[in-house]
């Protein structure tokens, strides 16, 4: 994507098995990527959006959601001699993700993520994420929820589908890092390469070693 947008927050690293002994790097037809499908329930819009205190005067009136996106960016992103002024950027760059800006919703999904404007909160880091990446398809937002989703090594069934699919998603939607990462959570060389041979189509060389070969690292996080 284009645009000033942060990249993901960093993790606990995981890894997944891999199994190269079918690994036909020869082949010269390319393996068809596997359907996607968007998540199966829709994202609730969020309470904050609909705040009537927040949105009393309107900060965006002229409903131009990129330059409402900028001007949030610029007062939380100001000069080396200004300190970030987020209690004033978070109304335009919550009214710039309601008016469908992808980089705003993905941009408050980092900041809710490290805690930049409050406490903590990764539930309401991963509904901007996911936001951004099911409306939006913005590919860094899919690859952080998908990341966010699969935090953990030992997520219930119905979690790893979302993360999976939002993996799907980034994918789909041009981000390397989200193929290779759902390559990495398959088992056997079959399943994966559809994952690694796409993310090597868009220039991630780690995948393009593994289509040669050799066996990739761990799944990303950042």
């Amino acid at each position: 994507g284009c645009g000033p947008t942060p990249t993901s927050a960093p993790g606990p690293s995981g890894t997944s098995r891999i199994d190269t002994s079918a690994n036909d790097a020869t082949s010269d037809e390319p393996a068809p990527l596997p359907e996607v499908r968007a998540p199966d329930a829709p994202i609730e819009i969020l309470a904050l959006l609909d705040d009537p205190r927040l949105f009393a005067a309107d900060p965006c009136p002229d409903l131009d959601a990129k330059a409402c996106y900028r001007m949030g960016w610029g007062l939380g992103h100001p000069s080396d001699r200004e300190d970030p002024r987020w209690d004033e950027a978070r109304p335009y760059l919550l009214r710039a993700c309601e008016l469908g800006s992808a980089f705003a919703c993905s941009h408050l999904g980092l900041l809710h993520r490290f805690g930049v404007m409050a406490e903590r909160d990764d539930l309401m880091a991963l509904e901007f994420y996911e936001r951004s990446c099911e409306l939006y398809r913005e590919p860094l937002a899919c690859f952080n929820a998908g990341n966010l989703r699969l935090e953990h090594d030992d997520v219930p069934e119905v979690e790893k589908a979302r993360g999976l699919r939002w993996y799907e998603l980034g994918c789909e939607a041009g981000d390397a890092g989200s193929c290779y990462n759902r390559g990495m959570m398959n088992y056997g060389a079959d399943a994966q390469r559809p994952w690694f041979q796409r993310a090597c189509e868009l220039g991630d060389a780690e995948s393009c070693s593994y289509l040669a070969g050799r066996p990739p690292g761990n799944r990303r996080l950042d």
